[in-house]
């Protein structure tokens, strides 16, 4: 029987010409989780294009913008204080996962999201009102996490560009009305013995010895940019617009945890590290933005130290992801 969440599973079993045989059901789920892969690169990389085109900008070497969106795809948190217990993942919240099927599957279609309604944002356009909505549902039927997120942050960001008008209904309304729909579908199937409750830091504390330092360890390269360039990453809205969200994905995993035997099952954390993959990209896109020609003798000394940061998030990714591959273990 599939799950409430099922349009992973049903493509995996399409693919697999609705074989059972677990054989055929491994190569369907590597087709599908590879070309995920490589959609959410594709897809990181024309919005990179899309970012340039719209504000007018011109970037030297074009081919960077490839380059940059591959090396996201291998970024990974830095290590925190859980790696003294042999923890390299839990308790981190890195921007990339390699052993979530549903996350893995999900990131090509968020990021579609995420990018057509920051367009929506900057120039509304009535039909884009309907994408946005489709792949709202899609989302949710592959993984409700981002819907958490995004359901809060979007209309609060709607809101201040449209104002409190039919304007903003007819941009809202077809996005939550269906969102909320089907998570409450979800929620009755999907939890069964389990539910929801309010539990301040306490699935987070169960896997890391030291919170702020996960934290600091999984959003190191953003939280530079911030620091060296706040004045300029609180006026930019596409920044704006990724870091509100990761700062209500973050609110959402440390008040919420669920009850009965899924509570350290860690699925409110899900929508944290998508939208951590979300603020790293546009990180590195306004990075870039600033260091056009991409060469290193003629950065400012705080710029290197961004491009660093990121670049230590690559390595340490490549380092984990050997790893994991290796001894066959996430952990």
């Amino acid at each position: 029987m599939l799950p409430a969440n099922f349009l992973y599973y049903f493509i995996v079993w399409t693919l697999a010409f609705f074989n059972t045989n677990i054989h055929a059901l491994s190569v369907s789920s590597i087709i599908v989780l590879s070309a995920s892969v490589a959609a959410k690169v594709l897809v990181t990389r024309r919005i990179f294009f899309d970012y340039f085109a719209i504000s007018g900008k011109h970037i030297a070497h074009p081919e960077s913008l490839s380059i940059a969106a591959l090396l996201l795809a291998f970024a990974f948190s830095l290590p925190g204080a859980g790696i003294l217990q042999g923890r390299f993942y839990l308790g981190q919240l890195p921007p990339n996962v390699w052993h979530n099927s549903t996350a893995i599957f999900l990131m090509p279609f968020v990021l579609l999201l995420f990018w057509t309604s920051y367009k929506q944002l900057i120039e509304p356009q009535n039909k884009r009102i309907w994408l946005i909505s489709l792949l709202n549902i899609v989302g949710i039927l592959i993984k409700p996490n981002f819907f958490l997120v995004f359901g809060l942050v979007y209309p609060l960001f709607l809101i201040t560009r449209m104002r409190l008008g039919v304007r903003f209904w007819l941009n809202v309304l077809p996005i939550l009305v269906p969102g909320v729909l089907f998570l409450t579908i979800q929620y009755f199937f999907f939890f069964g013995d389990s539910g929801v409750k309010i539990a301040l830091f306490s699935l987070w504390s169960h896997y890391s010895p030291n919170i702020p330092l996960s934290l600091m360890a999984s959003t190191l390269f953003p939280l530079t940019y911030v620091c060296l360039y706040w004045r300029k990453a609180t006026k930019n809205l596409l920044f704006s617009y990724s870091f509100m969200l990761s700062i209500a994905s973050v609110i959402i995993f440390s008040v919420f945890s669920e009850t009965g035997s899924r509570e350290f099952h860690g699925n409110f954390g899900w929508q944290f590290i998508i939208c951590n993959y979300i603020l790293f990209a546009v990180t590195l896109l306004l990075a870039i933005e600033r260091n056009p020609e991409i060469r290193w003798r003629k950065m400012a000394t705080k710029d290197r130290a961004i491009f660093s940061v990121f670049l230590a998030h690559v390595i340490y990714g490549l380092f984990y992801l050997g790893k994991m591959l290796i001894l066959r273990d996430y952990g």
